[in-house]
């Protein structure tokens, strides 16, 4: 090997390692802008976290661009509110990994704030938040799975995604699902275990808007426990 050759390699190295340094630099200086960010929220100067935010997020950070896309999307705390600015940077942040700020926009676009109303666009956002392991983009992709909003409407495949909901403790799953074995809906109609899953959206602080649990116990009382009912 020449010397111009070894000198080309030695270049070439020290490029990337030079590289790799800004990029860890970077890094840190997206953690130390955020974390600041975050103490001056938490600090009441709304202001000042808004703009150590938009550095974060300028410098690559996902969760600097969320937490700002938060801020536009309530606004009054350092921004004023600006449902297509929090768009944006929701699908920036989404973009870098964040899944909380696929959800987000997946709402943006179901129901047309900031965005073009799209149903298939945003049932696609809470795939991929639900195969990042959200549990409320498996929800929200449930809830369309049921509807049939965004995607062919399917209560089998509704129902797995609120079992895996259910599964991660949030109530509104273990209740929708409740309501699928109630209806016999993408599951064979099954009285106890309808009586199983409202119980336990019940237990998990969820309050029965439609009363299906009142209703189930009257209907058939001995799929309920009286003691362990409320």
């Amino acid at each position: 090997m020449n010397k111009s050759r070894i000198m080309g390699l030695v270049l070439v190295f020290s490029f990337i390692i030079g590289l790799l340094s800004v990029s860890v630099l970077a890094r840190a200086s997206n953690r130390i802008n955020f974390a600041k960010g975050m103490h001056a929220y938490n600090n009441h100067d709304y202001i000042t976290a808004a703009k150590l935010f938009k550095k974060a997020c300028d410098g690559g950070s996902a969760t600097g661009c969320y937490n700002l896309g938060l801020l536009y999307n309530y606004g009054g705390q350092g921004v004023r509110h600006n449902y297509f600015t929090a768009a944006k940077l929701y699908k920036k942040a989404c973009d870098s990994g964040n899944i909380n700020g696929c959800v987000n926009l997946g709402v943006y676009y179901d129901d047309g704030l900031g965005v073009r109303h799209n149903y298939v666009t945003a049932a696609k956002l809470y795939k991929k938040a639900c195969d990042g392991g959200d549990a409320i983009g498996c929800l929200d992709l449930g809830i369309d799975y049921a509807n049939g909003q965004g995607v062919r409407h399917n209560y089998f495949t509704a129902a797995k995604l609120y079992k895996k909901v259910c599964d991660g403790g949030i109530a509104i799953g273990c209740y929708d699902l409740g309501v699928l074995f109630f209806n016999g809906q993408g599951v064979e109609q099954n009285l106890g275990q309808s009586y199983h899953y409202l119980y336990l959206a019940n237990k998990l602080g969820y309050i029965d808007p439609q009363g299906n649990l009142d209703r189930l116990c009257s209907k058939i009382p001995s799929v309920c426990i009286p003691s362990n009912r409320y």
